[in-house]
């Protein structure tokens, strides 16, 4: 199988795996017991979460495992929401149309008990602009949401210029960074992104599903995740993102996983005009992300015909998965243009994915689209 899907989940690396079955048979303990099993756990426990914490710029005390990415967002959402409330009788929230669900659904809910929400749509290009969120904003504006990297199309958005601008006000800033954990570099020490809250998710980087962490700032002490820990997960995560911890792999791998894009798109070249691919080409692009259509073929048909040569692609983002009328993405960029949006695909890959995969998925979408190999 050549799997071109990894912005939906990835596999689990050995070492992680191996961490992972390690806790579950020798250090199962409920790490807040006082016995010397549970204090084994504890251990374990602040080992990970330091790890993860490093790869993030932050204090392992502001990091809380949660059961993934919709966990952390809801639980940071509701956080900031029920801490500053109180302060104005008419609250107003801010976010976008091209959200995850676990976003979306926090404040559709606040929409609903006659909250004020301002939903922003991306311009032309993809991004949510700082001028967009400045011109939303009001002097009852109390919390902001926005992701950093988009599922369907790898954009990145402008975080830490909009956190600049929200924190000069002390309004709420929420970041979603699911997509680009590992991807890119953080560091919410030295302010990228600025931000009160960050999201990021194991499974979407070769760690086990059920995990996630939430950073929080000012949090250290505040027991914001209920329930017994998820140690198992904590040392699989951690073992997973080791890798990403030696100085400026991440660069490095962004440099290869830059090469391969081109690579990809040089060879679908002979499509011409027929091949849009949505995005830019620069610094604000997740290289490992092509979100695309190509006239003439239908995205839900080219999906199955290269799963039967067991090639691996999407429609959209994985929690959209079934939609008939585009992804969200799609529907922001083209409202009016169905047809457009249902010829989109996602290729998403990693930096262990080969560049003879990349080529032969190039070949078969070629063939699809009428050229002979």
């Amino acid at each position: 199988m050549i799997y071109l899907d990894c912005a939906a989940t990835t596999q689990m690396t050995n070492d992680a795996m191996e961490a992972w079955l390690y806790v579950q048979r020798h250090a199962f303990a409920n790490s807040n017991s006082l016995h010397e099993p549970g204090d084994e756990a504890k251990q374990i426990l602040t080992s990970s979460m330091s790890r993860i914490a490093s790869l993030l710029g932050a204090e392992p005390g502001c990091c809380h495992l949660t059961s993934g990415g919709t966990e952390a967002n809801g639980i940071a959402l509701r956080h900031h929401w029920l801490k500053r409330k109180a302060r104005f009788q008419t609250p107003h929230l801010i976010t976008t149309t091209v959200e995850h669900p676990s976003v979306s659904r926090f404040f559709q809910e606040k929409e609903r008990e006659g909250v004020a929400v301002t939903w922003l749509n991306p311009d032309q290009s993809g991004r949510i602009t700082p001028e967009a969120v400045q011109a939303a904003l009001t002097d009852r504006t109390l919390l902001v949401s926005v992701h950093l990297v988009q599922a369907e199309t790898g954009i990145m958005q402008p975080v830490r210029e909009i956190g600049q601008l929200l924190h000069n006000q002390q309004i709420a800033f929420h970041v979603d960074a699911v997509q680009a954990f590992g991807k890119i570099p953080l560091d919410v020490s030295k302010g990228d992104p600025v931000c009160d809250s960050l999201s990021v998710s194991a499974h979407k980087i070769h760690g086990p599903k059920g995990t996630g962490c939430l950073w929080m700032i000012d949090s250290e002490g505040q027991k914001l995740v209920q329930g017994t820990v998820n140690i198992a997960g904590a040392a699989a995560l951690a073992e997973a993102i080791s890798p990403y911890l030696e100085p400026g792999e991440i660069q490095r791998r962004l440099s290869m996983n830059r090469q391969k894009r081109e690579a990809f798109l040089e060879q679908l070249a002979p499509f011409g005009d027929r091949l849009g691919v949505e995005g830019t080409e620069d610094e604000w692009q997740l290289p490992t992300v092509i979100g695309m259509h190509i006239a003439g073929l239908q995205g839900q048909k080219l999906l199955t015909a290269l799963d039967r040569y067991g090639i691996a692609i999407a429609t959209g983002s994985a929690c959209q998965a079934g939609k008939t009328d585009g992804s969200v993405m799609m529907q922001a960029l083209y409202p009016e243009d169905l047809d457009k949006r249902t010829r989109f695909i996602r290729i998403s890959f990693d930096s262990d994915t080969a560049m003879a995969d990349l080529a032969f998925a190039a070949e078969r979408i070629l063939e699809e689209g009428g050229f002979q190999s």
